[in-house]
């Protein structure tokens, strides 16, 4: 036996060497490569500050929890406002999920930020890494497209208008961003769309004008059907009517009707359902002025409006924060502020110097910082007192590896469970290398429904997912079914279920691991969030797992 003990966050090599006693010339070596992530799960925080001050301490705001534990601080110093746009579009890049309206929304910062890279540095469409993840984005979103033309909810399913309307659009801006789409498939679905917007309305008229906007970026306007929902504006509700006035401003309709779309109505109801939101209605209403007139004096006024409805750098959902970076960045590519503003962050015995013009209106400094209860401040100095938006974003590991459960909406809890040879149960059996194991998550939705649900669970070092679809992995051992699930992805180190309806009660998902390594590990906290709710979240306890070799 050859213990191993992985003591730091990486990834962990290792190369076996084997000889012969007794004939040297026989010999044989192995490389492997673990990767080893934080038990504990990643806590982040992001404070936004105007600065006028001559300086001023940019931690004071933060937990001390935060403050005292390992990980890393970014902050970003910027003279254009449009810099408090970054969280939102690390919220689209970062959200884990790809479903045909998270993938769409993940790809609008790369397309639309682009003439903004001295202040979103990550987002330079040059590097590979930009190529990469923009052609991935592309060729996820048609990987959903269906027979009819039409783009699934996911991969496998029926076409969606709402999906195909949406995903429409974001293909449409990327053709017109210079990136590669193939042009086949975009007529499918822009047929799809025609046929779409000639049915009746049936009450989705969120979708319907959607469509109608998705279809003047496809270069097929329809503006007879603009007409008419026009003469039916009364009924449609104020995002709908919005999307319809930018599709009209689109093709050089007539002035008069955008002005009469974009005015207050009586019909609040929500256009996109569970989508929705004020943020993303107001950011709508935005862009249609910007797409009429930038110079319009509303579009300021809704521009402060929306900045100041940020909640710790973004606005609640991927579909929020895509539209107001749709919104924005059209808006501040038509305005810009070219004052200049020199200043030093100063971070213990280092000092970074930076200076900010219209030709550089942002800078971004990473500082690493160590567990410690004697804080150490984090200041900015700026001598000449220019305005400057500063966002300070925490990614810290705390020094606690156990995580408590966490109920918020939503209660879950997990179970492992040894199989016997038989597919029988053995609650009490020590789990060996090579035992099947059975993962049971007991997902607890009190008091009313819940809409569109993730539940990731995270796997110990110890245990990989089985996938019963591939033949090479099958067993005669059976799970409860899980018919409530519409999508499931199974990774080496997670399992992944969707569920976009799920009523009030007690939901069990099980799924089957198999034993892979002897030792310790640690199963972080399993989760539960509604993906268009981040309020509303479950985490399981953290868990400690002991594996015995498989003789002993």
């Amino acid at each position: 036996k050859f213990p191993l003990e992985f003591s730091a966050v990486g990834k962990a090599r290792t190369v076996w060497n084997i000889h012969s006693v007794d004939q040297p010339e026989l010999s044989d070596a192995r490389e492997t490569h673990i990767d080893i992530r934080h038990v504990a799960p990643l806590r982040r925080a992001v404070r936004f500050v105007r600065v006028n001050e001559a300086e001023v301490d940019l931690l004071k705001p933060l937990d001390p929890a935060l403050r005292q534990a390992n990980g890393t601080y970014t902050v970003g110093v910027s003279t254009s406002p449009l810099a408090e746009l970054e969280t939102a579009a690390d919220y689209l890049l970062g959200y884990p999920h790809g479903c045909v309206e998270q993938t769409s929304s993940g790809l609008l910062p790369w397309l639309l930020l682009e003439d903004f890279s001295d202040i979103f540095p990550q987002l330079n469409r040059n590097t590979p890494k930009a190529k990469e993840t923009i052609g991935y984005g592309i060729d996820r979103l048609l990987s959903m497209q269906t027979y009819d033309g039409g783009l699934g909810y996911w991969p496998g399913q029926s076409s969606s208008d709402f999906g195909s309307a949406y995903g429409g659009m974001v293909l449409a801006i990327a053709r017109a961003r210079g990136q590669t789409v193939p042009s086949r498939p975009l007529d499918g679905l822009k047929k799809y769309l025609i046929k779409f917007v000639k049915r009746p309305v049936d009450g989705n008229w969120g979708d319907h004008c959607l469509a109608l906007y998705t279809l003047t970026l496809l270069d097929s306007p329809q503006a007879a059907i603009h007409e008419k929902a026009f003469e039916e504006r009364d009924k449609i509700p104020e995002s709908a009517r919005f999307l319809l006035s930018m599709a009209v401003a689109k093709v050089g309709g007539p002035s008069e009707m955008v002005d009469t779309l974009l005015k207050p109505t009586k019909n609040r109801e929500s256009a996109f359902g569970y989508y929705g939101s004020a943020n993303q209605k107001m950011a709508m209403r935005l862009l249609a002025r910007c797409r009429q007139d930038v110079e319009h004096e509303d579009a300021a006024k809704i521009a402060g409006m929306l900045a100041g409805t940020s909640r710790r750098g973004h606005w609640g959902t991927t579909f929020s924060n895509a539209w107001v970076i749709y919104a924005f960045s059209t808006y501040a590519s038509e305005t810009f502020d070219n004052s200049s503003v020199s200043g030093t962050l100063v971070w213990g015995d280092q000092e970074h110097s930076f200076d900010l013009n219209e030709n550089q209106r942002g800078a971004v400094f990473t500082f690493q910082n160590k567990s410690d209860p004697e804080e150490m401040p984090l200041i900015l100095r700026n001598p000449g007192k220019g305005v400057l938006f500063v966002r300070v974003k925490a990614a810290m590991y705390p020094t606690a590896i156990q995580t408590l459960p966490l109920s918020q909406g939503l209660s879950l809890s997990r179970k492992y469970t040894r199989l016997k040879d038989d597919g029988t149960l053995d609650p009490e059996g020590a789990l060996r290398v090579g035992d099947l194991v059975r993962v049971n998550l007991r997902l607890d939705v009190p008091n009313s429904s819940a809409d569109f649900l993730a539940i990731e669970d995270g796997l110990p070092a110890c245990l990989e997912p089985v996938n019963m679809r591939l033949r090479t992995q099958r067993t005669g051992a059976r799970t409860r079914s899980n018919w409530f699930i519409d999508h499931q992805v199974l990774r080496k180190d997670r399992a992944v279920f969707y569920a976009d309806h799920l009523d009030d009660g007690v939901h069990q998902v099980e799924y089957l691991t198999r034993v892979r390594a002897a030792g310790q590990s640690v199963a972080p906290a399993a989760k539960a969030e509604a993906m268009y709710d981040p309020d509303t979240i479950g985490l399981s306890a953290s868990q400690l797992i002991v594996t015995l070799p498989m003789n002993e």
